[in-house]
């Protein structure tokens, strides 16, 4: 992260340091038969990571939360087998945003693929993923 966005590699090291009241794996309670589910989409250029403290109080008031990170729309996306895909720059994303909205000259690309229509329709293929599971 720290490369990301250019700071010294040294830079976020003490957030390994950072204690979350989060609980890994934690049984879902069964005093209810059914619990609001929210999405959480990180957004362009963004990182889930910084917004725990709100996803933690959303969960420990009764919501189920499933974080979204979209391979080279957010800052950084880490695969569980430690393979990593780093975010677009600012400025190619905000050519993905604008083509969005009005249709470009040049077609931006995202991982290598022409987003003729923008980036929504990326987000809304992987928040429809989601909701389908």
């Amino acid at each position: 992260m720290a490369e990301l966005f250019g700071y010294p590699a040294y830079f976020l090291t003490h957030l390994k340091y950072v204690k979350s009241n989060a609980i890994p794996a934690a049984e879902i309670s069964n005093a209810e038969e059914k619990f609001p589910v929210l999405i959480y989409h990180t957004g362009i250029n963004g990182c889930r990571q910084l917004n725990t403290f709100q996803i933690q109080e959303l969960v420990s008031q009764g919501y189920i939360v499933a974080g979204l990170d979209n391979p080279g729309a957010v800052a950084l996306v880490l695969f569980p087998d430690g393979t990593f895909i780093k975010g677009l720059p600012i400025e190619k994303n905000q050519a993905l945003i604008h083509q969005s909205v009005e249709d470009l000259t040049d077609i931006p690309k995202l991982n290598g693929i022409e987003m003729k229509d923008g980036i929504v329709p990326y987000f809304a293929e992987d928040i429809s993923f989601v909701i389908s599971c």
